[in-house]
């Protein structure tokens, strides 16, 4: 029914502006008291700005962008609207569902198809996109797409040592080694 996200919110404004006009000139003509005109005219215009105005807030929009960084996947789709391929990737990032609009790559339609098939299996999904090159904002990059093992989810057993980086060596200054001494007394 929808061919994308835009779409939908589009087809929503205009239905909610639709109404809210209908609505008023109904109120308008319809013999009432006044105190229901007054109090409902303010209120229908209330509602059709926090739809219009915080609606996107509120229900949220896709990113038209490629995830930074790494993600866990959820679903996918192909859209086309006109002759303008793109692919809708619905993601968990940073405890938050996401949606972005990429532009669309068979190399990229199929790695998500064989991520969508495993994860129709049971199994999560990780995912990160490529180093972004010069010039890149929103060409598709390289995909890498990965299971989500258990020891990425679970806690380390009692006793297990946990694994892990190795801290970058700081280079402190003389100024630092004194606002440390001056903090500590």
């Amino acid at each position: 029914m929808f061919s994308s996200v835009s779409h939908f919110f589009n087809v929503l404004v205009f239905l909610d502006l639709t109404l809210a006009i209908l609505c008023c000139i109904l109120l308008v003509k319809v013999a009432t008291k006044y105190s229901v005109k007054f109090a409902s005219i303010p209120l229908i215009l209330l509602v059709t700005y926090v739809l219009l105005v915080q609606g996107e807030g509120l229900m949220g929009r896709p990113y038209d962008s490629i995830p930074m960084g790494k993600f866990e996947f959820l679903e996918y789709r192909v859209t086309q609207l006109d002759d303008y391929k793109a692919i809708e990737v619905w993601v968990l990032q940073k405890k938050k569902s996401r949606l972005y609009v990429i532009p669309y790559s068979e190399q990229m339609d199929q790695e998500l198809a064989r991520a969508k098939s495993k994860r129709e299996k049971g199994s999560r999904m990780i995912g990160e996109f490529g180093e972004k090159k010069k010039g890149q904002l929103h060409e598709p990059q390289d995909l890498t797409m990965t299971d989500i093992t258990p020891e990425m989810i679970m806690p380390p057993k009692e006793g297990e040592a946990v694994p892990q980086e190795p801290a970058e060596e700081k280079q402190i200054s003389p100024r630092d080694t004194i606002k440390d001494l001056l903090n500590s007394i």
